[in-house]
C-alpha cells in the first residue's frame, strides 16, 4: 500500500472555446482515472460522456459570453433570454450595453446552442464577468464527503464503482491519506520527516498509528482478494475500503461561493473559507482549505 499526503491546487481553464473542452475533458476523465488518446479531439471524450448520460462533468465546464442587451440579431435569443432569467447558476452583469454573461456549458447542452455560445464567447472581462474557479482535491474519501456538503459547488469525484485498483494500471495497491493527527506524535527529533515518512517512522512505536496501519493493511488485502479473479466487481467490493482512502476531487464554483461571509439578514449564506478555513473545521480539511485561500488570494491580487 502506498501512503501520501493531502494536496490542493487550482485548475485553471486555459482561453476560448477550445479551452473550456480540454478543461472539461480534463474534470472529466478523473471519474475513471482514463486516459485519452493522444491528439484526440476532446469533444470526442466529451461526445462520449454525454452520450452515456454523465452530465456532471458539463457542470465544471464555465462559459463567458458578451452580447448586447437588445439581443440585436443574435439566434435563438430567446433561448438565451431564458439562460439570464431562469437559471440560479447563472450570472449576468450589465455594463456599458452589454450582458456579461457567466455560466456552465451544461445549461448551453440543456438549451442546445452550442453553435450561439461559439459566436458570443468572449474570455471573462477583468473585474466585469463573475469568474468561477476549479480546485483539485487530493484527499481522503472521508474528507471529500464534507466537501460535496457545500451545494453551491459542482463536482467530479474518483468512482470507486467502477476504478478497480488492483489491476496494475494502480499499482495494484490502495493509496491512503496520512491524517493531520500524526502530528501529536511528531518529537523534535523527527522535525524533518514529511508526513508520510513520519507516519512510516511511528508506526511499530504508536499504538494508534500501529493499529490503523494493520487495519489499512487488511482492507487492502481483502479489497486485493475481492477484486481478483473476478469475484467481486470494484463496485461491490468498495464496501471493505476505509475512509482514508485517497480520492481525487474537482469542485468548481463562483468566487463569491469560496468566499462569502454571512450577511446580516441571511446567516445561512455561509461561504466554503468561512466554514472549512475555520478554528473549528476539522483539520484534514482546515489545512487544505487555508492552503487553497492562500492560493487564491495570491491570483487575485495580481
Amino acid at each position: 500500500m502506498k501512503i501520501i499526503e493531502s494536496d490542493v491546487s487550482i485548475l485553471k481553464q486555459e482561453p476560448g472555446v477550445s479551452g473550456l473542452y480540454k478543461h472539461m475533458e480534463t474534470v472529466g476523465r478523473v471519474s475513471h482515472r482514463s486516459d485519452g488518446k493522444p491528439g484526440e479531439d476532446p469533444r470526442l471524450f466529451l461526445g462520449r460522456i454525454k452520450n452515456f448520460g454523465h452530465w456532471a462533468v458539463f457542470d465544471l465546464g464555465t462559459v463567458y459570453l458578451k452580447f448586447p442587451g437588445d439581443y440585436g440579431g443574435i439566434d435563438h435569443s430567446d433561448k438565451l433570454y431564458e439562460l439570464l432569467h431562469n437559471n440560479k447558476w447563472t450570472e449576468d452583469v450589465y455594463y456599458r450595453g452589454y450582458h456579461h454573461l457567466t455560466t456552465t456549458f451544461r445549461n448551453i447542452l440543456k438549451l442546445d446552442i452550442v453553435d450561439v455560445m461559439e459566436k458570443l464567447w468572449c474570455d471573462p472581462v477583468p473585474g466585469v464577468h463573475k469568474v468561477r474557479i476549479t480546485s483539485r482535491w487530493i484527499c481522503s474519501r472521508a474528507i471529500a464527503n464534507e466537501l460535496v456538503r457545500h451545494r453551491a459547488f459542482s463536482f467530479i469525484q474518483e468512482s470507486t464503482r467502477f476504478i478497480n485498483y488492483g489491476r496494475e494500471k494502480f499499482g495494484s495497491e490502495l493509496t491512503y491519506i496520512v491524517p493531520e493527527w500524526i502530528e501529536q506524535f511528531r518529537t523534535p527529533d523527527l522535525n524533518y520527516l514529511s508526513k508520510p515518512d513520519l507516519w512510516d517512522a511511528l508506526k511499530f512505536k504508536v499504538p494508534v498509528v500501529s493499529v490503523r496501519n494493520k487495519n489499512w493493511k487488511s482492507a487492502e488485502d481483502e479489497y486485493i482478494w475481492e477484486t481478483q479473479d473476478k469475484h467481486l466487481l470494484p463496485g461491490d467490493a468498495r464496501g471493505c475500503l476505509p475512509g482514508d482512502l485517497k480520492t481525487e476531487v474537482y469542485m468548481c464554483g463562483y468566487l463569491e461561493d469560496y468566499y462569502m461571509t454571512p450577511p446580516e439578514d441571511s446567516p445561512e449564506k455561509l461561504g466554503f473559507f468561512y466554514l472549512r478555513d475555520a478554528p473549528d473545521a476539522h483539520p484534514d480539511i482546515r489545512i487544505l482549505a487555508h492552503k487553497l485561500k492562500e492560493l487564491m488570494d495570491n491570483e487575485n491580487k495580481r
